[in-house]
């Protein structure tokens, strides 16, 4: 893990609130985010977060969410 002076962010995912629809994914400047093969209790395939120390803290991914199942904390 890479300390906190050098994250710019912390990603926090709903995953139970995620429907799937990879926008987060395919928004991402930094390929931060990929596609895992778990489903969430709605039976969706839910994101992962892969590097979290790439993220650039741009908030594309949180304001595509269709769901709102994401959301940017800096640091």
């Amino acid at each position: 893990m890479v300390d906190s002076e050098r994250r710019l962010a912390c990603i926090h995912v709903r995953r139970d609130e995620c429907k799937g629809c990879r926008f987060c994914v395919d928004i991402c400047p930094k390929q931060v985010y990929g596609m895992t093969d778990r489903y969430n209790v709605r039976g969706y395939r839910v994101p992962e977060v892969y590097d979290e120390a790439a993220c650039v803290a741009c908030r594309r991914c949180e304001t595509i969410c269709p769901e709102l199942a994401i959301y940017i904390e800096p640091v």
